[in-house]
């Protein structure tokens, strides 16, 4: 099983995810960085179509099949995700999201997804 953060927030807070919890590879917005600060300026930002297209890229680098992803997200730059993987699921999201994606849950734990993903 293969685990990767696409995120709309910073690349440098991703790939922090990936070597805290062991992910696999991660995809985040490139936000300004000067001397060692965010200035807030985003450089270039992983929107839903950005981030569809990082999944496809790391599916078909990596031959993986589609129909074996599981997307779990909270925002509507989540959807075409949810409705490219075989299953998704919505983590603390709004009705909108909640509605396009599989399973819905409602938690501070993210382990209570886990009965979904097996």
């Amino acid at each position: 099983m293969k685990c990767i953060v696409i995120t709309v927030g910073p690349k440098q807070v991703a790939k922090a995810v990936c070597d805290i919890w062991g992910f696999d590879d991660y995809y985040g917005s490139d936000y300004e960085v000067v001397h060692g600060e965010f200035t807030g300026a985003i450089v270039n930002y992983i929107g839903a179509e950005e981030k569809i297209q990082c999944l496809k890229d790391y599916c078909e680098k990596n031959g993986i099949n589609p129909e074996e992803c599981v997307a779990v997200g909270d925002g509507s730059t989540d959807i075409p995700m949810f409705h490219y993987c075989g299953k998704s699921i919505a983590i603390n999201s709004s009705s909108k999201v909640r509605e396009n994606a599989m399973y819905a849950v409602d938690t501070e734990d993210l382990r209570d997804i886990l009965k979904y993903i097996t």
